[in-house]
């Protein structure tokens, strides 16, 4: 029987939601210049 307990992301704030550290590891491209989209809301 294998049971598996996910946990939250509170114990990883400093690393995987860190933009430092995910640059550090290469998981982010300083180099690609990325736009940002207006979202228009319409009523």
């Amino acid at each position: 029987v294998v049971c598996i307990f996910p946990d939250h992301g509170s114990r990883y704030m400093s690393k995987i939601y860190s933009d430092q550290w995910m640059e550090d590891q290469g998981f982010l491209n300083t180099n690609t210049v990325e736009e940002t989209q207006e979202i228009q809301y319409v009523k």
